[in-house]
């Protein structure tokens, strides 16, 4: 076999014995797991079963058809490797909501890129269940009735899903929330309780006894009028089941009158009281006319 020796392209050999075949081109053939196919030579000198040369050595060219072969980048891919590099950070606006949370559902909200177009959305956590109640707890007479509870703040989609009674036998409720105490005396508890399962409790005191006054409130406590105008006083009794009567009266019918519904009316110019009583409470209201 021959030792390889020198640079790639210009080679040294050295034939251990023998010298190798010539092609009828002038090129030493050797074998295949050796050198390359085919080597020019040049001879140099010849010593016995020694042979010098010096070669250069030629690559096989590669075949055309195992070539590989660059795909031509067209005008859109161009566009779309030159966008890709532009939209690598997203440039956000605020969330807008499209659809408004309830206590009973979520909402969403959705913001776009100002570069890309692109859109991106979150979910709004539901509303937080709230009710107020114009008392939560209240006093009856036996076989009285009311439909003074009144429910309102509730949260945006939510509504009164039902009202129980813990003692039917004392207290019952309907599904417009009117109470109705029972013959006898008694406590029970009514409950309210929104779609959300929210809930407040009302405490009911069933008694024999009529349910009296213990404060009147009114919307004006002074009010000053032209002659021949009015105004219509607005009592609020507490508690709410108290079922006194209210009554009306004028210090002075000459210089203003009030009705049994609480409607004054001026008649000249003075000063007059009106005077409201619940029971054995009572409060004033202050009238000028002009």
């Amino acid at each position: 076999m021959a030792e390889l020796v020198g640079s790639d392209n210009l080679q040294r050999i050295i034939l251990g014995s023998g010298i190798p075949e010539m092609s009828p081109e002038g090129k030493i053939i050797f074998a295949k797991d050796a050198l390359p196919d085919e080597i020019n030579y040049e001879y140099v000198c010849t010593e016995k079963d020694h042979l010098s040369v010096q070669l250069t050595v030629k690559d096989k060219p590669k075949d055309p058809e195992q070539t590989e072969k660059v795909p031509e980048q067209t005008e859109k891919d161009s566009e779309q490797t030159e966008n890709t590099s532009q939209h690598k950070t997203h440039s956000y606006g605020a969330f807008k909501t499209v659809k408004a949370p309830t206590a009973l559902e979520e909402g969403t909200e959705t913001r776009t890129c100002t570069v890309c177009g692109a859109a991106e959305s979150r979910a709004v956590a539901k509303l937080k269940p709230t009710m107020e109640l114009n008392a939560t707890s209240i006093k009856l007479k036996t076989k009285q009735s009311t439909n003074k509870i009144k429910v309102s703040g509730l949260a945006s989609g939510d509504e009164v899903a039902s009202w129980n009674s813990s003692n039917p036998k004392v207290v019952t409720v309907n599904s417009n929330g009117k109470i109705t105490a029972k013959s006898k005396k008694g406590k029970a508890t009514i409950t309210v309780t929104l779609k959300s399962g929210f809930s407040r409790d009302i405490k009911v005191n069933v008694q024999k006894n009529e349910v009296t006054c213990t404060k009147i409130t009114l919307n004006k406590k002074s009010v000053t009028l032209k002659n021949g105008k009015s105004f219509t006083l607005k009592p609020t009794v507490q508690p709410i089941t108290c079922i006194q009567k209210v009554t009306y009266s004028t210090s002075d019918s000459s210089v203003a009158t009030v009705s049994s519904k609480g409607v004054i009316k001026a008649k000249k110019k003075g000063k007059v009281t009106i005077t409201v009583k619940a029971g054995k409470k009572k409060v004033k209201c202050k009238v000028k006319v002009k």
